[in-house]
């Protein structure tokens, strides 16, 4: 029973792409994806916020200095200014920025770490593509010895 040359070669290709290799690949895949659509959001509405965000608490800390400049316009001693809705409002401002400064660092952070496990499976993936390619290799060389030998022997 011969088997057809694509028959061998697809009897190849399954045995280079082991199990282990091809779960390797659907992790990679499924992680691949999964970075690709954070940056996708982290690019093109993450940091669009962040930065409407910033405006908003440099628009509110201009008003603020604004109404203290107005207040100590023509005395030369300090003069205490009440606390204004719109300190409240900066103030309040500056603590949601900060705030979301902290989640956009954690949030790329954690995209930079899985794509740090992408490189690892890729690295796996390659280590197991490669081994598996290699005892092809040997088995294809003892095969070829044996039947040069047995021809050898039929001479």
């Amino acid at each position: 029973m011969s088997q057809t040359p694509t028959s061998k070669l697809q009897s190849v290709q399954r045995g280079i792409l082991s199990a282990r290799s091809r779960r390797l690949r659907t992790t990679g895949a499924v992680l691949l994806a999964g970075i690709l659509l954070m940056s996708l959001y982290g690019v093109f509405s993450l940091m669009p916020r962040v930065r409407v965000s910033a405006e908003r608490v440099s628009q509110s800390r201009a008003v603020v200095a604004a109404q203290r400049a107005e207040a100590a316009v023509g005395s030369r001693v300090a003069v205490r200014v009440p606390i204004s809705p719109e300190f409240r409002q900066s103030r309040r401002l500056e603590r949601a920025l900060a705030a979301q400064i902290i989640f956009v660092w954690i949030y790329w952070t954690i995209c930079a770490l899985l794509l740090l496990g992408l490189l690892l499976i890729a690295w796996l993936d390659f280590r197991e593509v490669s081994r598996q390619y290699e005892n092809e290799r040997i088995t294809l060389f003892a095969e070829t010895a044996a039947q040069v030998a047995r021809h050898k022997s039929d001479d």
